[in-house]
Order: C-alpha cells, then structure tokens, then sequence
C-alpha cells in the first residue's frame, strides 16, 4: 500500500517563505519595534520594580491616589512628585546635599497637598510636566549625556519591599483591606523563596504586553460592535490567534527578533489580545439601545455617545475582558521564557529541564500569586465603588 499522498499542500514551506520575506524586506522595522519601543518599555518598568527610586515611588503613589480619589488628584501628584523630585536634584546639585527620610517628608508633604487641593486644569499641567520630565530624562540617556542613564536621581536604591508595599496599597485602594492583607501575605512569600527580583520582572513584561493589547483591542473591538463587517473579518483572525498552540507563536518572532525579551513580548500580545477585542465588542453591543436613541434624539455626536454612554455602560464587560487579557499575557510569558524571556519563567522552564523541583515549587508559587493579585485587582475595575464596599 502506498504511504503518498494524493496532494500536498506546501504550508511549512509557505510559512517560512514568508517569514524569511518579513526579515529582508521590513528588518527596519522589527529592529524600530524591538530597540525603540518594546524593549525600552520593559526596560524602564523592570527597572521600575525591580531597582526603585524616588521618582518611582513617586509614579506608583500616582496610580494608587488615581485609584482611591481621582485621576486629578493622581496627576496632580504627580506634578508634584516631579517638582520635587527636580528642586531636590537642583538643590544636591548645588552641593547642599539632604539626607532622604528630608526629602521624603517634602515629597510626602508636597503629595498630601496636591492630593487635597487640585483641579482639572492644574490635573493636565502637570501631567504635562511629569510628561516632559520623562522625556528629557529619556533624551539624556539616549544621547549619553548620563552616565548612569538618569538626569533625575533623588533617593536610589531604596529596599525592594518598598514596591511590595505600594502593590499593597494599589489592593487596598481597589479592593479593600482584605485584598490587602492577601497581597502582603502572598508577597512575603514571594520575597521569602528569593523570587521578587524574578518576579517583578515577570510582572514588567506582562504589564508591557497587556497594555499594547488593550491599546490595539479595544478600538478593533469597538469598531466591530459598530461596523457587522469588521466583526465578521476579526472573528477568524481572533479564533486562529486563540487557538493556535502558544509554542508556535514564538518561533517566527524568535527569527525576526532574536533570542530574548521582545519575541515574548510580541507572541504574548498576540497571544492576549482576543479578550480585549471580543469584550468590547459584546459590552458595547449590550447597551441599552433605547438610551443610544434618546441621546441620537437629543442630537449627541456620536462621539460623545460612545465616550459618555456607551464605553461607561459597557465597563463591567470591558473590564472583564482587561482581566483575561492579563490572566493569559500571564500563562503566555511563562512559555516565553523559553526564548530567552528570562523572569519567572525562565526558572520554570530551567526547573523542567534540569528536573528542579525545589526551583519549580518555588517559582510556580510566584506565578499563582502573582495571577490571583492580578485576577482580583484588575476584576475590582469593573465594579462601582458601592458594590466593591458591600464586599
């Protein structure tokens, strides 16, 4: 009996052809995506909660007072922060060199004032400002004028427990203290097994790809909702992202990109990007359609409809697919440490190799962790403050 086939349909071949077309003719581009955005992105956020300094402590109070009073008093924080941050760069500059718990308590206290009394207006100043400082502190570095890659230095190297003790608080902000206490309890464990450096690392990477899936998710998913033949194209493409085995999406992006960071982020954006998309698109389509047409009645640009009745009726349900996105930019990039994504899934994928169960047991455990605190914070977004007190 005969073992040949019929016909042959030359796919791998295919495949390659194209992926090999992609490097020759767009290596411009993979490299501008590779060393000017996904790699400083992760670069800055690992460095961010893996080595903290002032101004980092600066960014994350910003997000928690965003969280628990308002994005205007968050940025105005922030402008905050950054003022201080620069006078005190100023004044150690000039020689007068201040001890850090003396900055602290300025910052503390220039915060605490911001938090208190802001407005719109001064909001967006200083979110131009705290803008600007990163942009011209991004120059220094990228021309070599820093040394050490900053222009803006204030109080290094403060104690890695200090960006667990934020995360504590973004909990608390979101959540409440219960939510709180299981952060500071599942981050102890984390810090007592030797696996918070990897750990943050894992978390810079994840947060690298959901931000770009949600950025890229939501508007296809809104224009779905709004145009039949957008969500008749996406769905195929969002079904063969989903499911395609996840080892598969790493190979083309390893010979596009090389070993390292970036195809783990690139595959992991791919990879996540579904939820974002399909969300939306379900959210946006279950609004009322009698309060869309009392606001068409009314003569509301659509525009408007969609920024101040649709997307806010629709936020329980794009948030639920927010959360998704994260839970498998997750499970993506512990596969990603295959390729050199480094984290902890690097120490998994060593731990299988090497059959280390003591090096498995304990970065397995970071990884849960990190996905329940993940899973219930990002999930306490799509609730309104009244229900997020009942519980």
């Amino acid at each position: 009996m005969s073992n040949e086939l019929l016909f042959e349909i030359p796919l791998g071949s295919w495949a390659r052809s194209a992926v090999d077309w992609l490097t020759a003719n767009l290596k411009g581009l993979f490299d501008w995506l590779s060393d000017d955005l996904l790699l400083p992105m992760y670069r800055f956020l690992a460095n961010l909660l893996t080595t903290p300094d002032f101004l980092s402590i600066g960014v994350i109070l910003v997000i928690i007072l965003a969280l628990w009073k308002g994005w205007q008093a968050g940025a105005a924080t922030a402008g905050a922060v950054a003022l201080g941050y620069l006078l005190n760069e100023f004044v150690t500059g000039g020689g007068l060199a201040l001890p850090w718990w003396v900055v602290a308590i300025v910052f503390a206290a220039i915060a605490v004032g911001a938090y208190f009394w802001t407005n719109l207006r001064v909001a967006l100043a200083v979110i131009f400002t705290l803008a600007l400082a990163f942009a011209i502190d991004q120059w220094f570095l990228v021309n070599g004028v820093a040394e050490d890659g900053a222009m803006i230095h204030g109080v290094d190297n403060l104690p890695e427990w200090t960006i667990g003790a934020l995360l504590v608080l973004v909990a608390f902000a979101t959540k409440g203290w219960r939510l709180a206490l299981g952060s500071l309890i599942g981050f102890a464990v984390i810090y007592g097994v030797d696996q918070w450096t990897n750990a943050m690392s894992t978390f810079a990477l994840v947060l690298v790809a959901s931000i770009i899936a949600i950025i890229l998710g939501i508007p296809i998913g809104i224009l779905a909702a709004k145009n039949r033949a957008v969500s008749t194209a996406v769905r195929p493409i969002l079904d063969f992202l989903q499911t395609m085995p996840a080892f598969v999406y790493l190979i083309p992006f390893v010979v596009l990109f090389g070993i390292g960071v970036v195809p783990g982020i690139v595959a992991t954006i791919l990879f996540s990007i579904a939820p974002a998309v399909r969300f939306t698109e379900l959210g946006i389509k279950q609004v009322d359609k009698e309060v869309v047409e009392a606001a068409h009645a009314f003569g509301a640009h659509p525009g408007r409809i969609l920024g101040q009745i649709e997307l806010p009726l629709a936020r329980a349900t794009i948030m639920g697919g927010v959360n998704q996105v994260i839970m498998l930019a997750l499970s993506m990039v512990v596969i990603a440490g295959m390729v050199g994504a480094g984290g902890l899934g690097q120490d998994v994928y060593t731990s299988v190799t090497q059959v280390n169960i003591s090096l498995g047991a304990e970065s397995g455990i970071a990884v849960v962790i990190l996905a329940m605190y993940l899973d219930r914070v990002t999930a306490a977004f799509g609730t309104s403050k009244h229900e997020q007190l009942a519980n």
